[in-house]
């Protein structure tokens, strides 16, 4: 994360994710969900979802999002065996690049 990316995402330290840490990567838009607690985090409907949330659903899962709406065609969904994180959501550029090179 750069710049304001951490101010919005409440999120200050540099992310680090070990390789044999992710179970899976997926490509595309999974759609966004008010029905999360953040814990902290910023949501704006139609702009961004950044900062780390807690679903209600069962499972419960711990999510970090850096989500942009208007970049929400290239979305990266990492899935966590362990470390802070359930999964991590992404919209970047190489998304598609990055979800066929680490599945």
């Amino acid at each position: 994360l750069e710049g304001w990316e951490k101010f919005w995402a409440f999120h200050f330290n540099p992310i680090d994710i070990p390789l044999d840490s992710i179970v899976s990567a997926d490509f595309g838009d999974k759609g966004v969900s008010w029905k999360e607690l953040r814990v902290p985090g910023t949501f704006v409907p139609g702009v961004i979802k950044a900062g780390t949330y807690i679903s209600m659903g069962k499972p419960k899962t711990k999510a970090f999002w850096y989500y942009r709406y208007k970049n929400k065609q290239n979305t990266l969904t990492l899935h966590l065996r362990r470390g802070n994180w359930d999964k991590i959501v992404l919209t970047h550029d190489e998304a598609s690049y990055w979800a066929d090179k680490l599945s």
